[in-house]
């Protein structure tokens, strides 16, 4: 009788298996770090519009509260051929550098101009002071984020008189824009007296109480 010997095979793997676990095990981390960075990315992101819109509610409820008792709203684009004049009859506000800012009317008409950003850039009135903007986390809100400000006479269908006004917030962090909100804020005292806003859109706002 012929005896066949039957070899066993040693326990373990071989090259090709091993290769491709290690393909398989390569494949399923990469996935789950690409969903991992995905959620994390979704949350910072969320976490960024939360803290943007927030910023926007609250300058848009100052504006509001600042300027919905006003008697007289005047709107200009262009700061250094009307400024000096529209000083003379309101306090201005305005945005500038990411920041709200505010300047006392001056019946003189002064209202002397710098360039934080060189020749060209937009005016800062010397006088201006900025809201918000203190130099800690309770006076400071606005962190890494900046806001662009700007206002529009609203007319009214009935009596086609523009006594409300529309201001505009857009928020921006670290110059990519975020989100942008606006609220019409009714002049009650103009439109008692049966006034009107002067000038049209503009990024500057002089107001009298």
């Amino acid at each position: 009788m012929i005896r066949r010997t039957v070899r066993r095979r040693k326990a373990g793997f071989t090259l090709a298996e091993l290769l491709v676990a290690l393909v398989v095990i390569c494949l399923l981390s990469t996935c789950v770090f690409l969903i991992t960075r995905s959620a994390a990315g979704t949350f910072t992101r969320g976490e960024d519009v939360i803290s943007a819109n927030d910023l926007k509610s609250i300058a848009l409820e100052y504006v509001r509260q600042e300027l919905r008792t006003a008697s007289a709203i005047m709107l200009t684009d262009d700061l250094e051929a009307d400024g000096g004049e529209l000083i003379k009859s309101g306090a201005l506000l305005f945005s500038h550098g990411g920041r709200l800012y505010t300047a006392d009317a001056n019946v003189d008409g002064e209202l002397p101009l710098d360039y934080p950003g060189g020749a060209g850039s937009a005016p800062l009135p010397s006088s201006a002071r900025p809201f918000f903007a203190g130099e800690d986390a309770e006076t400071n809100i606005y962190g890494n984020y900046d806001i662009e400000i700007s206002f529009s006479p609203i007319t009214n269908t009935m009596t086609g008189k523009t006594n409300s006004l529309k201001v505009t917030v857009a928020v921006y962090r670290s110059g990519e824009f975020m989100l942008e909100g606006s609220e019409v804020v009714d002049l009650i005292n103009m439109r008692q007296e049966n006034g009107e806003i002067k000038g049209a859109a503009g990024r500057y706002c002089f107001y009298a109480a």
